[in-house]
């Protein structure tokens, strides 16, 4: 993880990967003289695991992790020679869209 000249942390999806599985070992270690610290293991197994798993689907670009739709575009504009998309994911703008519905 680095802090980026915007102020803001930066970090990529293998060193995330690897840091919560670090984490998941250091918390684990706790375990012995504190059971508390199991619940802090399970999330940042969970982390690991997630991070692991986008890393297999990327395979070098991130077009299976994004939706169907956004990846279609994405596919579009690289064909095409335009600019890419601003979306990348659709999960904020979907959250966000669903919490406005409520």
């Amino acid at each position: 993880m680095k802090l980026g000249s915007n102020g803001y942390l930066h970090t990529d999806h293998w060193d995330d990967a690897v840091a919560s599985l670090e984490a998941a070992y250091a918390f684990y270690c706790q375990t012995a003289t504190n059971l508390d610290y199991w619940k802090w293991c399970l999330i940042a197994v969970h982390s690991a695991v997630q991070g692991f798993m986008v890393l297999a689907l990327e395979q070098g670009n991130s077009l299976l992790v994004m939706k169907n739709d956004i990846a279609a575009k994405w596919l579009e504009a690289h064909e095409s020679g335009k600019s890419y998309p601003q979306e990348k994911n659709g999960l904020l703008s979907e959250s966000v869209r669903k919490s406005e519905e409520r």
